[in-house]
């Protein structure tokens, strides 16, 4: 049996970070998830993560520099952004991270099974 992907979900709205967590687990991720930057960072401090999804639009750290704060504590780290706006294209600051634009997810996500997918594409 292999060890399940570790996911840190990152997203200050309660329902859908609840949701997203639930989902995932069901489908066998071990999961983390969060509502702030700053408890995101704690998380990383007390372990590694195989893959982030994060939210741009957080209350305390915007989610561009909370994905490159991450990558320095934990290089071997995927990233999936999560955001509302379908205009976001991610800064070329996120490329060092591997973030490409087929790793923007916009919310709402109606079928959780394309985040399954990518997550799998990106591990």
């Amino acid at each position: 049996m292999t060890t399940p992907l570790r996911v840190l979900i990152v997203d200050d709205e309660e329902t859908l970070r609840t949701h997203l967590a639930a989902y995932l687990e069901d489908s066998d991720f071990d999961v983390t998830a969060v509502a702030s930057g700053e408890a995101a960072l704690n998380a990383l401090a007390e372990g590694t993560f195989d893959i982030g999804i994060i939210d741009i639009r957080l209350p305390d750290i915007d989610g561009n520099g909370l994905v490159l704060r991450c990558h320095e504590i934990c290089p071997s780290m995927r990233f999936l952004v999560h955001t509302a706006s379908a205009s976001y294209k991610p800064p070329d600051a996120l490329a060092a991270c591997g973030v490409r634009q087929e790793h923007v997810m916009v919310k709402p996500i109606l079928d959780l099974d394309t985040l399954v997918q990518a997550i799998h594409r990106i591990a």
